[in-house]
């Protein structure tokens, strides 16, 4: 397995899996730990199993060059994408519109939460 190297240096060594019967929590030793981007790199070149946003692997997943693992359960605690900006009345449209088309992109990845008011 090939572990994500987090912004703090710390490693993701550890999954937590979820389906609706059961929790799973699965501790490896890491091949390799690197940043998000290698990581993907390493998959490709057959290294081993990543556990990558799938926004981030989306390409490879759809042309086959990689291929999703335990279909049946989903994998918790990934990071959730933030879109952090600051409060202004009137809202400007064109960060409203960002905001919205950010929702839109990644609508498919994961259950997000619509922006607060």
């Amino acid at each position: 397995m090939l572990a994500l190297l987090t912004l703090e240096r710390d490693v993701d060594d550890e999954w937590q899996f979820a389906k609706p019967d059961a929790r799973e929590k699965v501790k490896f030793a890491a091949k390799l730990t690197a940043p998000g981007d290698e990581l993907r790199e390493a998959a490709l070149a057959g290294c081993g199993i990543v556990g990558l946003l799938a926004c981030h692997v989306d390409d490879e997943l759809r042309t086959g060059a990689l291929r999703q693992v335990l279909p049946d359960w989903e994998c918790l605690g990934d990071l959730p994408a933030v879109a952090i900006y600051r409060k202004t009345r009137p809202q400007h449209s064109s960060v409203n519109a960002f905001v919205h088309h950010l929702l839109w992109a990644f609508e498919r990845y994961s259950n997000i939460a619509p922006p607060r008011s």
